[in-house]
Parts: structure tokens; C-alpha cells; sequence
């Protein structure tokens, strides 16, 4: 006889939302820790981006400043002519440049080095000067016919730093112990004559130095290229001469003067020679 309520009866079951819990919990802490992840990857990429566009930018900034130095070297080029080419520094806002002359055979660059101050970020640009320039600028004189230099007496010297060049011929002579000092390359279209006779030893070229070698030993150029001269307003520059009282109608002959015309021409029209019994000084020009 069966009986409500006398037995029992129990069973086990699954509940099956809390295993769904679960498996969404694991979903959510791999989510969080890819999200991580792709966070710190993302920064460490926006940092690296950062620090690129930084570094750029400080280099285009260093290439600025070479470029700036190129832009100043020409200008002073423009004013000065090649001849007076001489390397300086210029400090700005954000850093210096460094401007350097270098000759290649017969070509002349311009280097310029910009540097970014505290960084260490350096920029180098070079630019050829060529065309613009006339050859005859780059000797320190340079004679549309011939140049002659004679120290005359003991005690006399002629001194010139530079190349010198002649579209005709060149002569130095040393009279009396005088002294004749070439620094720099001496060329002609002719002759180079050191002394009273050419190519051969005689008094007059015992005290004539080119590179500090004498007595016809030094190299020369003969048969060199005649050199243009560039076109000047001639006009002018006798205009300005006569003003300054620098300017002579005919043959003249210097000894022992100081050149130092106020507007900055001396103007021969005719032959010019340079004697020096004294001092004579001259600072380089157009014969």
C-alpha cells in the first residue's frame, strides 16, 4: 500500500547558467587582457612615431641651418669675390653652422655644417661655385698685359700672398739686396722671368723667392691660358679716382707708396710700375 508523504524522493540536476557565468567570465579577462595589450602596443607605437617626427624634425631644422650657412657664403662671395674666401661660424636661435671653402682640381665648393644645439644632430650641404665668378678674381693680382716686380735696394721687399697671373709676361727682379716673396702660384701667358736673365742664375734672382725657393727653382706656369677679364664700367671707376685724387693720366711709377684710395680705386691709364726702395704696401687688386 503506497502511502503519500511516507517516501522521498530527491533527485541531482545541472544548472546550466552557471556554467554559461563562467565561460562569459573567461571571455570577458581575455578581452580586457588583449585590450591590454593592444594599449601597451599602441603606446609603444605612438611613442616610437613621437620620437621619429621629433628627431625629423631637429634634422630638417639642422638642414636649415647648413642651407642658411651656403645662402651667407654666397653673399659674402657676391661682396668680397672668391679670392677673399675665408671659413666662419654663425650661431642662431637654435644652433651654428660652419662654412668651409675646399678646392677639387679647379673646382671650388662650398661646405656647410649645421648642428642643433644639445642634440648632436648635424646636417652637412655643399654647393659648387663655378660661372659666376671670374678667373681673374681668384689671383691676388692678375695683369691684362704683364706684371713686373723689382725690389731696388737693400732693405726694399715685396711681398704678395697670393697667385699672380699675366697675360703677358712676368718679372721679378731683386737689385742691391732687395728682397722679392712670392706665397702662391705665378703663371703667364709668355715668360716668367726671375732675375735679369730668363731660366738661368744670375744676381738678380738670388733673393727672389716663389714658394720659398730661388734662384729659378721654383715651378711656374708659362703658356698658361690668357684669362677674360670681366666688364667693368671703367668710366665710373676713373670718375671715382679723380674724386679721391687717385687717379693718374699716364706712366706711373710707385716707390715706397701706401695705397689706400677713400673710394677704393687706383686708376692708371697707361703703364703702372712698382718700385720699393721702402715700404710699399698694396692690398691686392686688377692691374
Amino acid at each position: 500500500m503506497f502511502r503519500c508523504g511516507e517516501g522521498k524522493i530527491s533527485a541531482k540536476s545541472s544548472i546550466p547558467g552557471n556554467d554559461q557565468k563562467g565561460f562569459v567570465m573567461l571571455m570577458v579577462m581575455g578581452f580586457v587582457l588583449i585590450m591590454s595589450m593592444t594599449a601597451v602596443s599602441f603606446s609603444t607605437m605612438i611613442k616610437r612615431d613621437i620620437e621619429l617626427v621629433g628627431r625629423s624634425k631637429i634634422s630638417a631644422q639642422a638642414k636649415n641651418l647648413a642651407e642658411a650657412g651656403i645662402y651667407h657664403a654666397f653673399a659674402k662671395l657676391k661682396a668680397s669675390g672668391l679670392a677673399s674666401r675665408e671659413g666662419f661660424t654663425e650661431t642662431m636661435d637654435t644652433g651654428n653652422y660652419v662654412v668651409e671653402y675646399k678646392k677639387i682640381g679647379n673646382r671650388y665648393l662650398v661646405v656647410s655644417t649645421g648642428t642643433i644645439t644639445g642634440t648632436g644632430v648635424s646636417s652637412e650641404v655643399s654647393a659648387e661655385v663655378r660661372g659666376s665668378i671670374p678667373p681673374v678674381l681668384t689671383k691676388m693680382f692678375c695683369g691684362g698685359s704683364g706684371i713686373k716686380a723689382r725690389a731696388t735696394g737693400a732693405g726694399s721687399s715685396i711681398t704678395i700672398v697670393g697667385d699672380i697671373h699675366a697675360n703677358e709676361d712676368v718679372e721679378l727682379r731683386s737689385l742691391g739686396g732687395g728682397l722679392v716673396e712670392i706665397t702662391g702660384d705665378v703663371a703667364a701667358v709668355g715668360l716668367v722671368r726671375e732675375g735679369a736673365q730668363y731660366d738661368s742664375d744670375d744676381a738678380n734672382d738670388d733673393d727672389v723667392f716663389i714658394n720659398e725657393v730661388n734662384n729659378d727653382g721654383a715651378e711656374v706656369t708659362e703658356g698658361a691660358r690668357r684669362i677674360a677679364f670681366p666688364t667693368f664700367d671703367y668710366a665710373l671707376y676713373k670718375e671715382q679716382a679723380i674724386a679721391s685724387g687717385d687717379y693718374y693720366s699716364g706712366n706711373t711709377t710707385f716707390n715706397g707708396a701706401t695705397l689706400t684710395p677713400s673710394n677704393g680705386v687706383v686708376y692708371v691709364d697707361g703703364n703702372l710700375t712698382i718700385k720699393n726702395n721702402s715700404e710699399t704696401i698694396l692690398n691686392g687688386g686688377i692691374v
